[in-house]
């Protein structure tokens, strides 16, 4: 089921990546340099700023000397992508869907995490977490960050616990500059951390499918179902479980593929 990664291109200096993550810092100060007076101009603000450090991650891939097909981003990746994502979101409305039936059937209550009220904010907070924020963190993270460390490091499960780290650390500073605190954006910045390792730098140094994940990760930052509601709870943590089984099914499905084909070779021959 997995992309191949190419990362004998990637320069191992360290340089460079300190100054990745200056410039990917950058836009992130934007909520704290203007005034956001409505949904609809935080939403226009995230995707303007989040697009910046997509066409930043993509700068330093190409910098290296990589191509879309090296880091996941290739129409073999999209296609598998799309259609994992697809099954997975199907699987986890049914889920969902069935969770609300059996509350339904044992009289508990089983709300939504949410109520989405379909306003042009609404949709313009949609499209900016599910296109533009989760595509351009998964291209500047896992696109760039993650293999270029993997290169830099040298060894491997370091270099992701390490990419895994500045992933959460990335959303520190403007935090701090925003609400004033230290220790709550730290905090914050651990669980990004931990959240980043489990759901998306394993998953994509496992598979190198940057299109599911950018998806899943729009899913994680604005929690929807295909009827186009909030999920429940159960849904939700459905969501997660299902990510890895989706994967898991995915993966074995393209063995048995590719070891029919290999058969099928060498029958022929």
């Amino acid at each position: 089921m997995g992309v191949k990664l190419e990362r004998r291109q990637f320069h191992s200096d360290w340089r460079t990546v300190l100054f990745f993550l200056v410039l990917v810092t950058l836009p992130t100060f934007w909520p704290v340099l203007f005034a956001v007076e409505t949904r609809l101009q935080a939403a226009i603000g995230t995707a303007l700023a989040s697009a910046v450090i997509g066409l930043i991650g993509w700068w330093f891939i190409r910098r290296e000397g990589v191509g879309a097909e090296d880091v996941g981003l290739g129409r073999r990746a999209w296609t598998r992508g799309l259609a994992l994502f697809l099954a997975w979101w199907v699987l986890v409305t049914l889920v969902d869907l069935a969770g609300r039936w059996i509350a339904g059937l044992l009289d508990v209550s089983l709300p939504p995490i949410g109520n989405y009220e379909w306003t042009l904010a609404t949709v313009a907070e949609l499209v900016s977490a599910f296109i533009v924020v989760a595509l351009a963190e998964e291209i500047a993270f896992r696109g760039y960050l993650h293999n270029k460390l993997v290169a830099v490091v040298g060894r491997r499960w370091l270099a992701i616990f390490l990419a895994a780290l500045a992933f959460g650390l990335w959303h520190t500073p403007a935090d701090i500059a925003g609400s004033g605190q230290v220790l709550s954006p730290f905090l914050n910045a651990l669980l990004f951390a931990l959240v980043g390792l489990v759901f998306f730098h394993l998953p994509y140094e496992w598979t190198g499918l940057l299109p599911f994940l950018a998806l899943f990760h729009g899913w994680n930052d604005f929690l929807l179902l295909l009827t186009l509601e909030a999920p429940t709870a159960v849904g939700a943590a459905a969501g997660y479980v299902l990510m890895w089984v989706v994967l898991w099914a995915g993966g074995r499905l393209s063995r048995r593929h590719a070891a029919a084909a290999r058969a099928g070779s060498q029958a022929g021959m």
